[in-house]
């Protein structure tokens, strides 16, 4: 059985670096901007079959030149064969 780990992040950058981080963390696989603003907040969704990918990730954003704090907000894990299962309403 293969597992989802599913993620969400807040990243706070400088203002100046927004776009340039928001064009790198999107071309990543797996990765989702959910929200941004003018500020210099996103938030990112990130999903992997590989739960240790979750701390190498936050390490790679975090590493980011203009990156200011990289938050995790919430990790949940799910096993594949569950995500792909119908929602009844």
């Amino acid at each position: 059985m293969i597992d989802v780990h599913i993620a969400s992040f807040i990243v706070y950058t400088k203002p100046y670096a927004l776009s340039y981080i928001a064009a790198t963390v999107q071309s990543l696989p797996g990765v989702t901007i959910a929200e941004r603003d003018a500020t210099g907040k996103l938030v990112l969704v990130y999903e992997s079959d590989k739960g240790m990918t979750i701390n190498a990730f936050l390490d790679r954003v975090h590493a980011l030149q203009g990156v200011v704090h990289v938050t995790l907000v919430s990790h949940h894990v799910e096993s594949a064969e569950t995500l792909e299962e119908a929602i009844s309403p």
